[in-house]
């Protein structure tokens, strides 16, 4: 089963999503210690949720601003690898911001949209001669009150492997 199997079956099911998670942390160790749970998939969407626990605190017992950074991170690089077929195309971060508001005590939840016909177009439109092109990805972060918590901003570089020097 591919990457999108997977992912088809979690969105149309509790356990199949359980299992997404379980595989998630395995197969991603830098996130597995923040425990992101991804709450729901579709072609269009990804929710997930970041508990607030030790290893997410900060000093002060509030959300670890890194922590929220990897939840932005982590829910558009599974929707765009989900869209993009990893044989074809190198998906890798380029840049990251984020942009505070209020400080986050509880767990955090995180939502990501995208049309993916658009995507696709935008993608064959840009890659141009160097065949690369930059997606620009913005997540916004709220907590269990519904605050506006943070925004992330990913950009994400999508390069054809056949464009890739590793020299």
């Amino acid at each position: 089963m591919n990457f999108k199997e997977l992912f088809d079956k979690a969105g149309k099911s509790s356990l199949w999503l359980l299992i997404v998670n379980q595989i998630m942390w395995r197969k991603v160790p830098f996130n597995k210690p923040h425990r992101i749970k991804i709450t729901s998939f579709s072609s269009h969407s990804i929710s997930a949720k970041l508990p607030l626990s030790r290893k997410n605190k900060n000093h002060l017992g509030t959300m670890h601003a890194c922590a929220m950074a990897a939840l932005g991170e982590y829910i558009t690089g599974v929707l765009l690898l989900y869209h993009l077929d990893p044989g074809k195309y190198r998906l890798i971060m380029k840049d990251i911001s984020i942009s505070f508001f209020y400080q986050c005590k509880s767990s955090a939840h995180a939502t990501f949209s995208l049309e993916p016909n658009h995507l696709i177009e935008q993608i064959n439109s840009n890659l141009g001669e160097e065949g690369k092109t930059l997606l620009p990805c913005k997540v916004e972060v709220h907590d269990e009150e519904h605050h506006h918590i943070c925004s992330v901003s990913t950009e994400w570089q999508i390069k054809d492997w056949s464009m890739v020097k590793t020299k």
